[in-house]
């Protein structure tokens, strides 16, 4: 399909503006139509992903679906969103060259998001894929833009435009899309956090504050009845966690400058005190747990004099934490144990349904025939048909579900025993006081299991730069 790709799409795109541009507000049938011709142009990148020598192909395919992501874009055009946020992310994906164009549609997507908090989904997966690209650490105004984005959707005191002014409602509507929110807050630390060092403070204080906040918003919760807030109070509780991974983010990239956030703020106890109470549903959240052994054993390598009082006074929180930590890497042992063990059982068969189910026929579609002509439209109807059965996806998915992609990036594939054991070589040396204090609480049992986790992650460690050099 390659060489005739920009003419297909050329022809849909031309077919796309005038359904929209012919039909009327309330004419359903011509929104479904125009909204297979979107799905048609996106299974297309799909389809030319896999291609040799295809970098010219998307160059002009990328100047060919334009007019069409630019229309989409409008605020009338709010059927089309998700369709075209996937469109845009799969073009900043497969293409080998970041076009103007394409840069340029990040304000767009981010005023855009204000008017569509219900697509909180699509608009992070797809500024998520500018960020994984790379390059936008060296556009300080775009990841502005985007921290824009996240300042608005966690402060429910700026004013929304259109609905209820009460911050405590506009609190309760924002939890879904805030953590939506945390997450890219997560994925923008992880990619370009070493990057954007400077950041990280105002970064920590903004996620710090919307934790205090979602806290007092579970406290009023609580005190109504259950069955009236259920809902609520189940993503006011999953927004928790989701924050403390953006915290942990941070202190694994610089646990000085988010310590010092803490401190600016007063609420070094209070946050650990959250984070240790949080543990349990950590457990249930891989992303969650794993980072949270980033952060807190980033502690342990940090000197006294970089460290809060609060962390080393005479209630040995510091140890607290690091004891929670190598708990953490435990539990994290035993589900990588228990993920092994289940995978070699597992069925690997597929069902070829959902493809179906993804991917819908163009049924009814010459009912548009006076705007479009009848042969026009079967062959349309062909086309997309041929296009859909050569997908390349087993599962017809064509976008991507809870930004699970992104936490299978390096970061994510960075083995935390080993760098358990790196903080476990340097803790004696930046700390030996806190470290000899550690010691002295510890058990038998406790030692041994540090003892036994260090020696895992040093030989993963060996293992993992054997890899590297090859």
């Amino acid at each position: 399909i390659g060489p005739f790709a920009v003419q297909i799409a050329g022809r849909m795109v031309q077919l796309f503006l005038k359904i929209v541009k012919n039909a009327s507000a309330d004419e359903d049938e011509s929104a479904f139509t125009a909204l297979q011709c979107l799905r048609v142009l996106n299974t297309l990148l799909h389809v030319l992903a896999p291609l040799k020598d295809n970098a010219e192909v998307f160059r002009q395919l990328c100047m060919v679906y334009q007019p069409v992501i630019q229309r989409c874009l409008k605020p009338d055009a709010h059927e089309f969103l998700e369709d075209t946020l996937d469109l845009i992310g799969a073009l900043v994906s497969f293409c080998s060259e970041m076009y103007p164009f394409l840069w340029a549609l990040i304000p767009e997507i981010t005023k855009r998001y204000k008017g569509a908090t219900d697509h909180a989904q699509n608009v992070v997966v797809c500024l998520s894929k500018y960020v994984a690209y790379g390059g936008l650490a060296k556009k300080p105004d775009l990841v502005k833009e985007m921290l824009s984005m996240v300042l608005w959707t966690f402060n429910p005191t700026f004013p929304r435009g259109k609905g209820p002014d009460d911050p405590a409602v506009i609190a309760r509507d924002m939890l879904v899309p805030s953590q939506y929110s945390a997450k890219l807050v997560t994925i923008i630390l992880l990619h370009i956090g070493d990057k954007i060092q400077h950041h990280i403070p105002q970064i920590s204080e903004l996620v710090i504050k919307k934790l205090s906040q979602t806290i007092k918003l579970q406290t009023t919760l609580k005190k109504q009845p259950k069955d009236e807030v259920e809902y609520e109070l189940a993503k006011a509780e999953n927004l928790i966690i989701l924050l403390i991974e953006s915290m942990s983010a941070a202190m694994y990239k610089n646990p000085e400058l988010f310590l010092q956030a803490l401190g600016k703020m007063g609420c070094t106890t209070a946050v650990f005190k959250v984070w240790m109470s949080s543990r349990e549903k950590m457990r249930e959240m891989a992303s969650c747990l794993q980072l949270s052994i980033l952060g807190l054993q980033s502690l342990s390598i940090l000197p006294p004099s970089k460290l809060p009082k609060e962390l080393m006074g005479p209630d040995r929180v510091l140890l607290h934490l690091l004891n929670a930590s190598v708990g953490q890497l435990t539990e994290l042992k035993a589900q990588e144990e228990k993920e092994a063990n289940e995978g070699d059982t597992d069925d690997d068969g597929d069902d070829d349904g959902d493809s179906e189910q993804e991917f819908e026929k163009f049924e009814d579609i010459d009912g548009n025939q006076d705007a479009i002509g009848a042969e026009t439209m079967e062959e349309f109807k062909g086309l997309a048909e041929r296009i859909k059965n050569a997908f390349i996806y087993e599962d017809g998915a064509h976008k991507d579900e809870y930004l699970d992609e992104f936490f299978n990036e390096p970061l994510y594939q960075f083995d935390k025993f080993a760098f358990f054991a790196r903080c476990f070589d340097v803790f004696p040396k930046a700390n030996p006081q806190a470290y000899n204090a550690w010691k002295s609480v510890l058990n038998a049992q406790q030692k041994a299991t540090i003892q036994k986790l260090s020696t895992e992650g040093k030989m993963r460690a060996t293992e993992e730069e054997k890899g590297n050099q090859q």
